[in-house]
């Protein structure tokens, strides 16, 4: 990895690349450090201002909105990217805004059950457990084709 980046130091796509093992071996320090030199070297990457939104987010930084934002104006209407601006409103206590830009992100990707159970625990965690309920019982619908049965059977127990 060195010896490349010595030879290639501007290879966004490399960096892109590191970034995303980073994420994966959950080096969430590194992983933000990648995707911020992708930026450094491409200001407007939205997957990687994308990345690091979820990054922040996930470590409860504040500048996770804003940075997904920016990526959503770059790439607007992508189910992905709103999942993400909707965590980052989330952990900035926007959970109305969060569950609104959920609902998009499930509206663009009805078929994708990771997006319907985020919007479900979403609704659960604002206390509107009837919608939350639809949901969960549209995911257990799905059977064994949605491996988070576990977990959406133990979200119906609580409502």
């Amino acid at each position: 990895v060195a010896d490349w980046l010595k030879r290639h130091p501007r290879d966004g796509g490399f960096l892109l690349h590191l970034g995303d093992m980073a994420v994966a071996r959950m080096d969430l320090v590194q992983a933000e450090a990648r995707y911020r030199a992708v930026l450094a070297l491409q200001p407007r990457h939205a997957v990687a201002m994308n990345n690091v939104a979820w990054l922040l987010a996930s470590q409860g930084k504040p500048g996770g909105a804003e940075m997904a934002e920016a990526a959503l104006k770059l790439l607007p209407e992508r189910a992905p990217l709103l999942d993400t601006l909707s965590l980052a409103l989330e952990v900035e206590k926007q959970l109305g805004k969060a569950i609104e830009v959920q609902k998009r992100a499930t509206e663009l990707e009805p078929l994708n059950p990771h997006l319907r159970l985020r919007l479900a625990k979403l609704l659960i965690k604002n206390g509107d457990r009837s919608a939350a309920r639809k949901e969960l019982q549209t995911l257990a619908g799905l059977g064994k084709d949605f491996a988070g049965q576990d977990e959406v059977a133990s979200l119906l127990k609580t409502l």
